[in-house]
């Protein structure tokens, strides 16, 4: 008897080899996207953490809310009896001191005391958070 109703040894290691190195491509796509994920979630998180700030600042009468940078994190100072928040950089992420002392205060209307920028670089690109004089937020450009 001579059934061909199969594949072959061959054939099926050619298969399986193709599979492999999309899956192999795939991956090292998706590691990059990761990447990107992790930085946008930094930045989102630091919003979130400003605008908190922002608020308490606005709905106290306490005049002590601060952020501060560090080289790898920032820290949210709340008042001088009710410590702190610390929040790390994601790897790769780093902080180039520009026109800014790495604190920030804001006033009991909720503006920021001193304006300025702060330029963050992940690998190849730069990021620059502008914090403008006498508005409650700031935006970040790609450079």
């Amino acid at each position: 008897m001579n059934d061909k109703n199969g594949f072959t040894l061959i054939e099926l290691l050619f298969v399986l080899s193709i599979l492999s190195i999309l899956l192999l491509l795939s991956a090292s796509l998706n590691i990059s996207n990761l990447e990107k994920q992790r930085v946008n979630h930094f930045f989102e998180t630091l919003e979130s953490d400003f605008l908190f700030i922002q608020s308490l600042a606005s709905t106290t009468t306490e005049d002590f809310y601060i952020i501060r940078f560090r080289q790898d994190k920032y820290e949210i100072l709340q008042g001088p009896h009710k410590g702190s928040i610390e929040r790390a950089f994601p790897p790769g992420l780093e902080i180039i001191e520009k026109k800014f002392n790495r604190k920030m205060s804001f006033t009991q209307s909720g503006t920021i005391r001193e304006a300025g920028t702060l330029e963050f670089l992940v690998k190849d690109k730069k990021y620059i958070a502008v914090f403008q004089p006498g508005k409650g937020r700031f935006y970040i450009a790609e450079e």
